[in-house]
């Protein structure tokens, strides 16, 4: 396909641009429109470049009139014709014959001879200074000899319009050939300048517009160059590199300098010209403080133009920088207004600030200057899905997935050989139904012109080129007669009445110094030290996802992997582990592996599956630990294909099984699934989340013919509705839905159950793989509404949804309030949700997450302080949904460890340290426990096909610690939904949650770990009971784990 240029992907759909665009050629010469439909009598020219590289060769394509200006031969050639003069010196020529100049001057110059060509035209011009056509060939000369600046002076000289106002053909050709000689020289803004003059003297000049287009689109003024475009429609003067640079304007077209490919004659290549150039790109790739950074000085300086002002603070708005974005707005001025990102800017800033009702003004006003805005789309989707306008917001979801069709399938024909028709029609027709009529038939004329004069279908049909070509023409000219060739504002808004919205006020005071300035910086950052001893201590579980080893070609189920709970079931004081297990085939997902107890004794672990009763063979994925029937000792839960399993703990080192309830569902995928008080009775309930519910969920993918997988997406399947199973009080179960809504389906994966907001009662966040997330808050008694949308925890900062996998929970910020971190699929950053007052932003591309996750698929997450510093680190499994065989997207990748600065995150180079990390695997679900009772977190880690990984912390640090772990007696045993807060000397204050979910498949050790830092002494605790009831402690000494009882007080563990 030659060389390929992938921008920015958008819910996994990329806008690419081909060098095939220029080459496939669209050639519209039969469709020229008479004079007065604003057509260009002559011929398009498809294979002709306005730059002619280093050389002053230029030809008279802006007159036809002025034939001098050509046959000079190229920038090489004419090196040896010049004579080593400057340019200047003309006085050893003389005017050998006085009144036949234009004959002597012009055989010079064939000749490359320079010199004597300016003597004889410089001779002319004393005596006749009056003389353009002698300026025009004396300015050629200088451009002969390289010096562009010299010849674009001359020609400046020469007037564009005569005496009578009449637009002189010199000065006609003298400012076109100017124009291409300010592009030699590298003064694009010259040139654009020469070429909009020429445009405004010849409003019908194709190829002014199509050359000034080209310099806009290099430039990064995309929308700016689209205006040109649209006059090439018009006139069914187009060329398909330029067609397709309509499809989505905030999108870059883009060849990188350093990759030359091998050029056919007169292609275009698109390299970036100055910072703007390359901030599209940039902004195309979601880079968007690099975009602004490069930005910044010219727009500062003043020197920018007012579509790169607007560039420039869309960037700011996208990259989260909220104090030089109300340095921007407050020091704009009205050019930039003119421009669609100005107003996505704002809409994309008043989206993070909640302010939906004024988001959809502004967002409204950036698609009726862009109606390709796809980023603006998914915004008005996510302002009118926290509006509860579910009608509004489907309209804007399927305008998006349109878009993203019609994209796709421009895509399909620029990497095809031969493009297939059924791609060209897709275009087309889609663009139809976005109100593009005039590039809708383009497409067509496109697809027409791929086929060959011997097509089996056209000859079928009894059709031939020539007769669609005038059938295509005669359609194009009542389009642009009718004055609806580019869509209506009815049709950029698909009906929205977006004046009864109200205009914003930006208060810069609203942009808050204290939110961006962290409550605690990392006073020096010590190198994390992971061991993976899990061999050494007797664990060899592995998760399988068939009874027969199976790399690659996975069904959806198989993709989830298997999970982990972190259990105490003897209450020894030492953490036990239970392992999930998959191993069976369909139909009847009946394995001869078992999920696996491991019993922890005198630093190893034993598998006692079989002596505990805890023996289970149907096909495993999530687990969970609680305390169900409240006796004190911890029961195991565990999500299968088919009916779910509820094992008692007896108390006596064994298991009594049970099923959670009927359902034997085996068209049900569960994944995780979490215990906890949801109806506000002190009983623990279970949540269980389900990823598909299709009877096809065993589909296989299948191969392309270069041996590529297949990657199943969950689309292909219908969501499941996730459920809640009340505890009657009695032992039993009352299992519902968890809405009678049937758009409240998903394809849950993570799970994290707390007191995200404080009132009484737990909230449950559901994380969906491609759907909006939830947080699923009670307003009645066994009632619940999804308030993802309202607090900003359902969409990513951008409006686009996530393949969410795991979740981690923890104040990341230290302001008292409980976070989110979200893993998600490659070509697509994570979601750092950090909450203030109720509120959910995502600022995952402020705190440095994005573009380290972005290559990666990520899985199971957990929040661990690994030195105990008091600032929440992060650790990420990452492992591929398939063995693709795609080189750029491998099966196994490395886990990542984030060390958390207070105001950023900082992906740690473990510099051959810690060999667990410096090897890739295919992770899932990742749990966090203090296997060594050391006082230090570590972390259990499962994979698909590989043993799982027990990781002991052993970073060197000498900081403090303190560990707390609740019994409730008013509530519920395991005291889901305590926060347990502290203060000490030198650190105002740290919240911990009591959760349960715990973030993917898996039950973190239920206790909680503050790290201290270089505080020898905890000055106040306080616990927040689920019922409402608070306790404080005093003066707590450190390096040591607390029981607290409900209403008994504290007792050392």
């Amino acid at each position: 396909m030659g060389l390929n240029r992938m921008l920015r992907a958008i819910d996994g759909w990329r806008f690419e641009f081909c060098p095939e665009w220029i080459w496939c050629g669209l050639v519209v010469g039969a469709l020229l429109l008479p004079v007065g439909c604003g057509a260009e009598i002559a011929s398009p020219e498809p294979g002709t470049n306005a730059s002619s590289g280093a050389s002053g060769k230029t030809e008279s394509v802006f007159s036809n009139d002025i034939q001098s200006a050509s046959g000079q031969q190229s920038g090489d050639e004419s090196k040896g014709g010049m004579e080593g003069g400057s340019g200047n010196d003309a006085t050893s020529v003389t005017d050998p014959v006085g009144g036949d100049w234009r004959s002597v001057a012009r055989e010079f110059i064939e000749d490359r001879q320079y010199q004597q060509a300016i003597a004889a035209l410089t001779a002319k011009l004393i005596r006749d200074p009056e003389t353009p056509e002698a300026s025009l060939m004396l300015a050629e000369c200088y451009a002969g000899l390289q010096n562009f600046d010299l010849a674009i002076e001359t020609s400046e000289g020469i007037p564009l319009r005569e005496e009578g106002q009449s637009v002189s053909p010199f000065g006609l050709a003298a400012l076109g050939q100017s124009a291409m000689w300010c592009v030699n020289a590298h003064r694009y803004d010259d040139a654009i300048a020469k070429y909009l003059e020429l445009i405004d003297a010849i409003p019908t000049s194709g190829r002014a517009h199509r050359e000034v287009a080209y310099l806009l689109n290099r430039q990064g003024r995309r929308h700016e160059a689209a205006r040109h475009i649209r006059v090439l429609c018009k006139m069914g003067d187009i060329r398909r590199d330029e067609l397709h640079s309509l499809m989505v304007l905030s999108d870059a077209i883009y060849d990188d300098p350093g990759q030359l490919s091998e050029s056919k004659a007169g292609e275009r290549r698109y390299e970036p010209i100055g910072a703007s150039g390359v901030a599209r790109k940039l902004f195309a790739e979601a880079r968007y403080v690099d975009a602004a950074s490069l930005l910044e000085e010219s727009v500062v300086s003043g020197q920018s133009q007012g579509a790169v002002r607007a560039l420039f603070g869309r960037c700011l708005a996208e990259a989260q920088d909220d104090q030089r974005f109300a340095r921007w707005v407050t020091t704009n001025d009205d050019e930039s207004l003119q421009y669609a990102e100005y107003w996505a800017a704002m809409g994309a800033w008043l989206v993070n600030q909640q302010r939906f009702d004024e988001a959809v003004r502004a967002l409204s006003e950036a698609i009726l200057l862009d109606p390709t805005d796809v980023r603006s789309y998914r915004r008005l989707e996510q302002c009118f899905t926290a509006l509860q306008r579910t009608d509004d917001a489907k309209r804007w979801y399927d305008r998006h997935q349109l878009l993203r069709e019609v994209t796709l399938a421009s895509n399909m024909i620029g990497s095809s050989s031969p493009p297939q028709q059924a791609s060209f029609a897709t275009v087309s027709d889609g663009l139809k139904r976005l109100g593009r009529p005039l590039e809708a038939l383009l497409w067509e004329v496109m697809g027409l012109q791929s086929l060959s004069q011997n097509d089996a279908q056209m000859a079928a049909d009894g059709l031939t080129l020539d007769s669609r070509f005038e059938e295509l023409n005669q359609r194009l000219l009542k389009i642009v007669r009718s004055g609806d060739s580019f869509p209506s504002r009815e049709e950029r808004l698909i009906g929205l009445d977006y004046r009864s919205y109200p205009m914003f006020h930006f208060d810069p005071a609203l942009v808050s110094v204290k939110e961006r300035a962290p409550n605690r910086k990392a006073s020096a950052t010590t190198t994390p030290h992971w061991v993976d001893v899990a061999r050494d201590v007797g664990v060899t579980h592995s998760y399988q996802v068939a009874s027969n080893p199976q790399d690659s070609e996975f069904s959806i189920y198989q993709v989830v992997g298997g999970g982990v709970a972190v259990i105490d079931y003897d209450l020894d004081g030492h953490v036990d582990l239970y392992f999930a297990q998959g191993g069976a085939d369909p139909p009847d997902f009946q394995g001869q592996i078992s999920n696996q107890l491991y019993r922890q004794s005198e630093s190893k672990f034993i598998d006692v599956s079989s002596r505990s009763g805890t023996i289970e063979t149907r096909y495993s994925t999530g687990v969970t630990a609680g305390d169900w029937n409240q006796d004190g000792f911890p029961d195991l839960i565990v999500a299968n294909l088919g009916i779910n399993s509820l094992m008692i703990n007896n108390g006596d080192g064994t298991f009594r099984r049970e099923p959670t309830d009927e359902l034997d569902d085996l068209s049900m995928v569960s994944s995780s699934i979490g215990m906890a008080d949801l109806d506000g009775d002190h009983l623990p309930d279970l949540f269980e989340q389900t990823y598909v519910h299709d009877p096809a969920f065993t589909r296989r993918p299948t191969r392309n013919a270069g041996g590529i997988v297949e990657i199943l997406s969950p689309f292909l399947f219908q969501p499941g509705m996730d459920r809640i199973l009340f505890n009657d009080g009695m032992g039993g179960r009352v299992a519902t839905d968890v809405s009678v809504s049937g758009d409240a389906r998903g394809t849950g994966l993570g799970l994290v159950i707390a007191d995200f907001d404080g009132q009484s009662g737990n909230e449950i966040y559901v994380a969906n793989d491609m759907l909006p997330n939830q947080l699923w808050k009670r307003t009645d008694e066994k009632k619940l509404a999804d308030m993802a949308p309202m607090s900003g925890a359902s969409l990513g900062h951008d409006g686009t949804r996530t393949s969410s996998m795991g979740v981690a929970a923890g104040d990341f910020d230290l302001n008292g309030s409980l976070d989110l971190h979200i893993t998600n699929f490659e070509n697509a950053p994570v979601r750092l949700y950090l909450s203030q007052r109720g509120v959910y932003r995502d600022r995952a591309i402020t705190f440095g997450l994005a573009e380290p996750s972005y290559e990666f698929v990520g899985f199971g997450t957990q929040a661990i302080d690994y030195d105990n510093d008091g600032l929440e680190d992060l650790v990420v499994a990452n492992g591929h949904v398939e063995n693709t065989g795609i080189e750029t997207s491998p099966f196994a990748q490395f886990p990542q460890t984030f060390t958390n600065l207070g105001d950023r995150f900082r992906l740690v180079d473990f510099g051959g340290e810690s060999e667990y990390f410096m090897t890739p695997h295919v992770g899932r679900a990742l749990a966090r426990a203090d296997i060594n009772s050391d006082g230090r977190d570590d972390c259990v880690v499962t994979h698909l096909g590989e043993n799982s990984a027990i990781l002991i912390n052993e970073t060197k640090s000498e900081n403090h610690f303190l560990r707390v772990k609740l019994v409730g007696t008013h509530s519920e045993r395991d005291a889901i939904g305590a926060t347990v807060s502290i203060g000490t000397k030198s650190h105002s204050s740290q919240t911990k949650w009591v959760t349960s979910g715990d973030g993917y498949l898996c039950r973190n050790e239920q206790v909680v770990t503050f790290g201290l830092g270089k505080d020898a002494e905890v000055q106040t605790l306080g616990v927040s009971w689920p019922d409402g009831t608070q306790e404080t402690f005093e003066n707590i000494a450190v390096d040591r784990t607390y029981l607290i009882v409900q209403d008994q007080g504290e007792f050392e563990y």
